[in-house]
């Protein structure tokens, strides 16, 4: 099968649709596609991935003179090239992975190509809370003849708006990069909380924060790293208030946006991983501390108890609850022995239903059918 796949974010950049989209495409080449992948960009120029490999990467990076005639340059530069890739590849699946831009760019390819849409983003969720804006998606969605949601409640929703049903397959993780580390976090010193969170008021950073005042008081070396860009500059300011009023400075670092191919020595040095998420769907971050063995402590929101059982690969509390939060830490930095079993089983279970090969396939299942 030609597949092209088409996404705004793409490695060496940071973040969950790039990866998303890279180890998809390697996964689908692994399983015997031929896999194009247009990124169209105003970022800067890259070199990662090139245009004569399986999956081949095809950059156009748009600059144009003047900030308004950004959207028309995007969309007629963008459009132009995934024609030109289809009449030399004879794509059977156009599929994209972002909202509005990758929308605009698949509209040249009806009638030519199937096309299908990965609902990835909670913005969506955001989106349809207002009415003119799901008036907006219903308009410039409805294009695809089949959706994919990386959890329930995007699927959900989706099927909603759109009166058909959406298809739930998971994010995925390479276990292969992301595996256990050969030392205990616990025997190495103190112990690091971790949380792979970019800077974002959804993913609710400033109640892990409020939680650690609590867990210093029963481990007094713990540390919290948060790791990730920063999304939101007045929600840093407000999350370093924080830091600031609870005199926790000592304890808390953040260590800004680490590049994928450090991740997983980051996830081994952990004791605990936090996702205090408002929003979410399906974490890739949770997925890779998962793959390497770390125990979770995560909110009941959104995809994340479709990855983890609660008792089982980690705990669930209740979103904007510092308290909550606290007290699984807690419970997980001071058995060591319970923490490594759900360690285990989390690594288990991403192995089991999460590998890229897996995730890859039922997508195959998808575009079949």
């Amino acid at each position: 099968m030609n597949i092209c796949l088409i996404s705004q974010d793409f490695r060496p950049m940071i973040g969950g649709i790039a990866s998303h989209v890279d180890e998809l495409s390697q996964a689908l080449a692994g399983l015997g596609h031929k896999v194009d992948i247009l990124q169209v960009t105003s970022g800067p120029e890259n070199s990662y991935r090139t245009e004569g490999e399986n999956p081949a990467v095809h950059r156009l990076v748009v600059k144009p003179a003047l900030p308004f005639c950004n959207r028309l340059l995007y969309f007629y530069q963008g459009r132009r090239r995934l024609k030109n890739l289809m009449a030399r590849n004879n794509h059977q699946v156009v599929h994209w992975h972002d909202l509005f831009a990758g929308a605009g760019l698949a509209k040249c390819a009806v009638g030519r190509a199937k096309i299908v849409w990965t609902n990835h983003t909670s913005e969506f969720l955001r989106y349809y809370q207002m009415p003119a804006m799901r008036r907006k998606m219903l308009r410039e969605f409805s294009i695809a003849q089949k959706i994919i949601a990386p959890s329930t409640e995007l699927a959900d929703k989706a099927t909603e708006l759109f009166g058909r049903s959406a298809v739930f397959i998971s994010n995925g993780v390479d276990v292969e990069k992301f595996k256990p580390g050969p030392d205990s976090p616990a025997s190495s010193g103190p112990p690091t909380i971790l949380c792979p969170r970019r800077i974002d008021p959804k993913n609710g950073i400033k109640y892990l924060v409020q939680a650690m005042p609590l867990v210093l008081d029963r481990f007094p070396d713990a540390r919290l790293c948060i790791a990730g860009s920063v999304f939101d500059q007045k929600y840093l300011a407000e999350v370093q208030a924080v830091v600031k009023a609870q005199n926790t400075g000592r304890a808390v670092s953040f260590a800004g946006a680490v590049e994928n191919e450090r991740m997983p020595e980051l996830y081994n040095s952990a004791a605990v991983v936090v996702l205090p998420s408002l929003l979410e769907a399906t974490s890739i971050a949770g997925l890779e501390a998962m793959a390497c063995g770390r125990p979770i402590v995560a909110t009941n929101v959104g995809g994340l108890p479709e990855i983890m059982d609660n008792g089982r690969e980690g705990i669930l509390v209740g979103a904007r609850d510092p308290e909550q939060l606290a007290s699984a830490i807690i419970d997980l930095l001071s058995n060591e022995s319970k923490a490594g079993s759900m360690g285990r089983n989390a690594r288990e279970r991403a192995e089991r239903d999460f590998s890229w090969r897996e995730i890859a396939r039922k997508t195959v299942e998808v575009y079949r059918s």
